[in-house]
């Protein structure tokens, strides 16, 4: 059974080396037929597969969905991310994890491009093998159509590295299904299709073999969840020294996170606080950098609420206040702290009933937590309360007025990395009188990526110092580690949340990077491609906004058309899950407490405060910044690629609601400009 050693026959199992047929594993703790994992070591490549759930719904018998993995990595993902069995409904997926290839690993082989084989040959091999035992599993398992994607994007940029090699293990290769797809036909008996993500198509720096030269009066926005991690060397070290320290982006961020915490609190009945306390704490108690940051957002988010005037541009105008008045409710609190203390009191009380619940405090005795009041509350369990809600970055102070003085000090320290943050090179007018939160922080993080791409990035395109197609005038970057609510939460390991505010911040962010671009060097239509798999998930949001989207999975099905059998996914049904596979320091788990997320469980999450964030029949103020922006048409040959609920590039296995916003837009192609061409 699972414990803090793991699930020691599955760990067991993951360490052999020896080749190993056809083995089932159920979860630690359940021998439930949906618990059935089948698992296959060959050639030192493991493969495994979630069996068990053919007894929920049924698999496609024909075609099937391989996925290359990360070694000694495996976390509870959502539905959008490669590594969940639900992001390819109705078809099996079939997990491959290269032996010893890692994320470092992966992204070593991917810098090199169609160079791997000559300077990374043993991990190029090693990555063709797994392909190659992926094919042999679904022709064992009776498949005769294989989609191959990855889950790490570095994967897909060497793939013009793999080819050759797959030719030599006795692939025959048979025309691209797509742009930049590779097919097989696989001892004769299976036809293989790699896809193994966006980047593929733009794995080279020549505009006459990627996907340049299929554009035609549009730009490109590449998503990713780390942009520094597409440069070596002395391009890297240009990047480093423009970002601002971790620490001081970490305070602005788990602000700006807070700051849409606290309109949702101002927005919604003082009868839900309860609620909205309690999923703001799941969140904050997951990290310690930052805590009183995010606390301080919610502060200024509640505390701006504009209640005067036309109701309908309320939001708007509160907005576009923020930065000034969020200045003056922070250079007071920096003054006094009792209106600090009052607005986090409610927040403790709730995060107390909350330790109780989980055995923190007051273990062993009997209490009925929903008759707590904050009078309960001792002075010592308030003390304990900062430290599970705001944790404690450095060794205990020994007496409890130490310990105060220190999450005073925090507090402090926390107010002045928002006030006096340094904007840099792309500081916007009347630093002073303001603080970088709302509409200043995106309009300032926007023109820094914008600033980034267009000097260091472009200049490593053009010098040659870059094997891809990134060149900061038709291929762009837009790095998502800073968006609220998602990158920090990827690079730290932490729970990504499916809360509909983090949804809005992307959607902003992304709609203001191409305004920024758009207002500098010309209007032009765009298409945005997604290279980090945890972006998958905001797919089919991002189509409900009117945003051509290409990830992993829709790439897929566009090489699916090639087939003359085209992929149709579907959402999964229902809450019931198998345990899903975890690793964590040395040691794999599976576990049924622990189990795969479900289109619907995602959903409910989304759901919980949507009608505050996106206001039924109201487009709202990403959907503003949208509309401005013009898109381009998605080609595959002659036919037109629709984006939106129910067209072509939308992923219905990955949609956890049916509709994200409160003004979906229908997709018109008469409105589109420009495009980009997916054929073969």
């Amino acid at each position: 059974k699972s414990n803090n050693s793991g699930y020691a026959e599955l760990t067991k199992w993951m360490s052999l080396d020896d080749p190993c047929p056809k083995t089932r594993l159920y979860a630690s703790d359940s021998t439930d037929p949906i618990e059935a994992l089948d698992l296959w070591n060959i050639n030192g490549a493991k493969v495994y597969t979630y069996s068990g759930l053919d007894v929920l719904k049924k698999h496609d018998q024909t075609s099937a969905v391989g996925v290359l993995m990360l070694d000694r990595y495996a976390i509870q993902e959502r539905v959008g991310d490669p590594a969940s069995p639900f992001t390819w409904s109705p078809y099996q997926a079939f997990y491959v994890i290269p032996k010893g290839v890692d994320f470092a690993m992966c992204k070593k082989v991917g810098s090199q491009g169609k160079d791997a084989s000559v300077n990374c040959p043993g991990e190029t091999q090693t990555i063709c093998n797994a392909l190659a035992a992926l094919a042999e599993v679904a022709v064992e398992e009776g498949k005769n159509c294989l989609y191959v994607t990855g889950d790490c994007g570095y994967y897909a940029l060497a793939v013009e590295a793999y080819v050759p090699i797959l030719i030599k293990l006795g692939w025959v290769q048979k025309g691209d299904a797509a742009f930049c797809a590779p097919s097989f036909r696989v001892k004769d008996k299976i036809d293989v299709y790699l896809v193994l993500g966006t980047t593929q198509m733009i794995s080279t720096p020549d505009p006459a073999k990627n996907i340049v030269s299929r554009m035609d009066n549009c730009r490109i926005f590449y998503g990713t969840a780390d942009l520094r991690g597409w440069y070596g060397g002395e391009t890297l070290a240009e990047l480093n020294n423009l970002y601002p320290s971790g620490d001081r982006m970490n305070a602005i961020l788990r602000a700006n996170e807070g700051l849409l915490w606290g309109t949702i609190l101002a927005d919604s009945p003082q009868r839900h606080w309860q609620k909205i306390y309690r999923d703001m704490i799941n969140i904050i108690v997951e990290f310690t950098a930052g805590s009183i940051s995010f606390l301080l957002g919610v502060y200024v988010g509640l505390n701006t609420k504009i209640t005067d005037g036309d109701t309908s541009t309320a939001a708007a105008r509160q907005w576009a206040n923020i930065p000034k008045q969020g200045r003056e409710l922070l250079e007071r609190l920096d003054k006094d702290s009792e209106e600090w203390h009052r607005f986090l009191q409610p927040v403790g009380l709730e995060c107390f009933k909350k330790g109780v619940e989980d055995g923190v405090f007051r273990k062993g005795e009997q209490v009925d937590v929903e008759k707590l009041t904050a009078d309960d509350v001792k002075k010592s369990e308030w003390l304990a309360v900062c430290v599970y809600l705001c944790g404690v970055a450095q060794k205990l102070p020994e007496t409890a007025e130490e310990m105060w003085a220190y999450f005073e000090k925090r507090y402090k320290k926390a107010i002045h990395e928002l006030i006096y943050f340094d904007e840099g090179d792309d500081a916007l007018p009347d630093a002073d009188g303001t603080v970088i939160l709302g509409p200043r922080y995106v309009e300032w993080y926007c023109k820094f990526n914008v600033r980034l791409n267009r000097t260091i990035c472009k200049k490593a395109y053009d010098t040659g110092k870059v094997g891809h197609a990134i060149d900061g005038e038709r291929v762009y970057l837009l790095d998502c580690k800073f968006i609220p609510g998602f990158g920090k939460q990827v690079a730290d390991g932490l729970t990504v949340w499916c809360f509909s505010c983090f949804y809005w911040w992307l959607s902003y962010i992304y709609a203001g990077f191409c305004s920024e671009v758009n207002q500098k060097f010309g209007n032009k239509p765009l298409v945005y491609h997604l290279e980090c798999t945890e972006l998958f998930n905001f797919t089919d949001f991002l189509h409900q906004n009117g945003v051509p989207v290409i990830d992993n999975a829709n790439y897929m099905f566009l090489a699916s058309q090639s087939s003359g059998s085209p992929l149709r996914f579907e959402r999964f049904a229902g809450e019931e899950a198998p345990a899903a596979l975890m690793f964590n320091n040395g040691v794999w788990y599976r576990d049924t407490d622990i189990k795969l997320r479900t289109p619907e469980h995602d959903g409910k999450h989304f759901k919980r405060h949507q009608s505050v964030v996106f206001p039924e029949g109201i487009r709202g103020l990403p959907g503003d910044e949208w509309e401005k922006c013009i898109k381009a048409c998605c080609k595959f040959n002659e036919a037109a690629m629709g984006h939106g609920s129910g067209q072509h590039l939308y992923i219905g296995s990955t949609e956890i609601v049916g509709k994200y916003v409160g003004l979906p837009r229908e997709f018109d192609p008469y409105r589109l400009q420009g495009s980009v061409q997916y054929g073969p």
